[in-house]
């Protein structure tokens, strides 16, 4: 990588960056199924998703990891099947699979999804055991369970 490479990546503030053959690359990309540009914006803490330059996450006085602890910590304890309406970058889901049997996230976006593989911190999403990931949308998706299948619902 070259002090060149190093000096861009130190002055982006909206950017996170993936090293691919001594290059970097924004980690961004273009949705065709929501016509909308999905981004991984770093924070003090663990990066946020931006689409359409709208963060997922609460950043101000805050990061997007204090603000996933905080909205998991409104439905505990978190026990049995627990449902995550939006995976995004899988926070939520990771941190609900902590404690919960299993875990059902849903997510719209493929955009979103290759996001999501490219962040370090969403790696458990693919890696999990406890994570089934569910491509679609919520609506449609969560019919297709039984009544009373899960025990905790988050968005």
């Amino acid at each position: 990588l070259s002090w060149l490479n190093i000096e861009k990546i130190k002055k982006s503030h909206a950017n996170c960056f993936v090293i691919e053959d001594e290059s970097i690359k924004s980690i961004q990309v273009f949705s065709e199924h929501t016509n909308r540009v999905c981004s991984l914006l770093p924070t003090k803490g663990v990066p946020s998703m931006l689409i359409a330059g709208f963060t997922m996450h609460r950043i101000i006085d805050t990061d997007p990891m204090q603000d996933t602890l905080q909205k998991v910590a409104t439905i505990a304890p978190i026990i049995g099947t627990v449902l995550d309406t939006a995976t995004g970058l899988g926070y939520t889901a990771i941190e609900a699979a902590r404690t919960a049997q299993h875990v059902v996230t849903i997510e719209l976006d493929p955009g979103a999804q290759q996001i999501a593989s490219l962040n370090p911190w969403s790696q458990e999403l693919f890696h999990n055991p406890k994570i089934e990931q569910v491509m679609g949308d919520a609506f449609e998706v969560v019919p297709t369970f039984a009544d009373a299948y899960f025990d905790r619902i988050i968005h």
